[in-house]
């Protein structure tokens, strides 16, 4: 998918938002070689509560094909 983002799209950057909690998405987007941008506090309404998130970014100078 980055592969397509970066080369046939030719985005600039993609980025995630993804659960503290969700130890696998945080595995799989660091092994992809995304970079921890920050936590985003009550970022999104879920289940009757606000909940954070961290950003995780990734360049496409950055991206190895």
């Amino acid at each position: 998918m980055l592969g397509f983002a970066f080369t046939r799209l030719e985005l600039h950057r993609v980025s995630a938002a993804i659960g503290p909690s969700n130890a696998r998405s945080i595995a799989v987007v660091e092994r992809l070689g995304f970079t921890l941008e920050g936590r985003l506090r009550d970022h999104v309404f879920t289940n009757g509560a606000w909940r954070d998130s961290l950003l995780y970014s990734i360049l496409s100078g950055e991206w190895n094909a």
